[in-house]
């Protein structure tokens, strides 16, 4: 990709192609007014080509900037957009957040498919229901917010919902994150997010955790790349991430069918939402129903449940969930959520339209098990120095 500078500052395609504009005009209508029509022609010429040659090289995708403001403060949100289609995805900045991510649909028309924040300052400071939120330094619940490392038990923030003890979802979502760079050219557009812990930052987490967070829109559609790193000189420590995306639908309506290159189980969990390190098989999510109506609650059927694929590396090194988003309408939308080898655990909730008013159908990449820290199921131990790196996409599957 490429990154115009001009005084320091990282510009955009459109802000840099206003700059050599700028630069040209004048010299432009010297060239159209010169004596030397001959000479003039020529170098007209030559002054378009280069404009356009510019113009081309910078490519189609533009990074830009928004903000929200109200009586409970401002938030800053970034924008990577194709405009030759104008698919386009939108991040806050706080918690580094999925705030929209809109793409052409299978009719070809431009379509959000993710709920997000309606713009609402105080929903995003309040990290509301989770939404678009980035799970970092773990996903899901640690059990009573306590574990112990080497030797050392701690204490995490007791943030779950109303008759849950447990420490939920990580630390990142109440941080500004720092922008690192910005990257766009012909192909693709990438913000690079950033944030650091050091050892005294959190009490429950005593660690020096690097994380960047790379958000790339390309032709396909969105995907999220993390590097983590531990900056300690001695110690290891505990890392595991997801994302929870609501994904905008009529969710009685729509289907969720787990990747059937792999067989699936779903995890047992105790009244604290904990998992047991028991499991059933599991096959529901075949595509052959979707989620469905319970008459008793009037609300789609319930699921806050995690699941784990059991495919080899060697022959489904990739987890692809397929969701089919039904609207009111009765329109729908394949929609595809690619995990890399890192992540064989998707975990899925149906409660949103119960639970906020709104439907929504969420289905959430994890790198490891709830409550990795006591149980260490796929959790990711880092050593000093030592550098993780895993990758999800989000994108309409058209043909």
């Amino acid at each position: 990709g490429i990154n115009a500078e001009y005084g320091g500052k990282s510009l955009c395609r459109s802000e840099s192609f206003s700059l050599l504009l700028s630069f040209f005009f004048p010299i432009l209508l010297k060239i159209m007014f010169s004596k030397e029509k001959k000479l003039s022609s020529w170098l007209l010429m030559l002054a378009f080509f280069s404009l356009f040659s510019f113009h081309t090289v910078l490519g189609a995708f533009i990074i830009g900037d928004e903000k929200w403001s109200d009586s409970q403060g401002t938030v800053f949100l970034k924008y990577i957009q194709n405009t030759v289609t104008q698919e386009k995805v939108r991040i806050l900045l706080f918690g580094g957040k999925l705030e929209s991510v809109e793409l052409l649909n299978t009719q070809g028309k431009l379509q959000n498919i993710i709920l997000g924040h309606h713009s609402n300052v105080s929903l995003v400071l309040q990290n509301y229901a989770w939404r678009g939120a980035l799970l970092v330094p773990w996903a899901n619940r640690i059990a009573g917010g306590t574990y112990t490392w080497n030797g050392k038990k701690l204490q995490l923030p007791i943030n779950d919902i109303e008759g849950y003890h447990n420490a939920l979802h990580g630390l990142i979502w109440k941080h500004n994150l720092v922008v690192i760079r910005e990257e766009f050219g012909e192909n693709s557009g990438t913000l690079v997010l950033g944030h650091s812990w050091n050892s005294t930052d959190e009490p429950g987490y005593p660690f020096d955790l690097d994380v960047e967070i790379h958000y790339t829109l390309n032709d396909q559609g969105l995907w999220v790349k993390l590097i983590a790193t531990n900056k300690m000189d001695q110690g290891s420590l505990p890392f595991y991430h997801g994302m929870h995306p609501y994904f905008a639908c009529d969710s009685a309506k729509s289907f969720v069918i787990l990747d059937p290159c792999m067989s699936w189980e779903r995890l047992e969990v105790d009244s604290q939402l904990i998992p047991t390190g028991k499991t059933t098989p599991f096959n529901l999510f075949n595509g052959s129903a979707p989620i469905g109506f319970d008459s008793k609650t009037g609300y789609p059927v319930f699921y806050d449940a995690e699941f784990r694929g059991l495919g080899s590396l060697p022959d489904c090194p990739r987890v692809k969930t397929t969701l089919i988003l039904v609207q009111k309408d009765d329109t729908s939308t394949p929609v595809v959520l690619e995990q890399d080898e890192q992540f064989r655990f998707v975990h899925v909730y149906t409660g949103s339209l119960e639970s906020s008013g709104e439907d929504a159908l969420t289905v959430e990449p994890m790198s490891a098990e709830a409550n990795a820290y006591n149980n260490y199921v796929d959790l990711h131990i880092l050593d000093p120095g030592q550098v993780w790196k895993g990758e999800f996409g989000i994108y309409i599957k058209r043909t």
